[in-house]
């Protein structure tokens, strides 16, 4: 099986499969809630990451933290955190 291919083992008609779509459903709102800018760059980290080497893939890491450091999203999740608020992302 390759990397990037995964079975469901949950199916409508199975008890569990409202526990475990519930569950989906709660990871994917944290995850919207972050910042999209980030969450872009670490999903074309993370693929890219699976065909290359660890010290090419580190580098990609580090090109895609380097790219986002100076964004609005980054001074507005810092600005968030030190207020001790919620921060509000706008993908820029």
């Amino acid at each position: 099986m390759s990397p990037g291919v995964a079975l469901a083992t949950r199916t409508p008609a199975d008890p569990l499969y409202a526990a475990l779509e519930e569950r989906v459903l709660a990871v994917a709102q944290k995850i919207a809630q972050k910042a999209p800018l980030s969450i872009s760059a670490s999903k074309r980290v993370m693929l890219r990451g699976t065909e290359i080497d660890l010290v090419a893939a580190c580098e990609l890491e580090a090109q895609a933290f380097s790219a986002l450091f100076g964004s609005e999203d980054m001074k507005e999740g810092t600005t968030a955190f030190l207020a001790k608020r919620p921060p509000s992302f706008r993908g820029r």
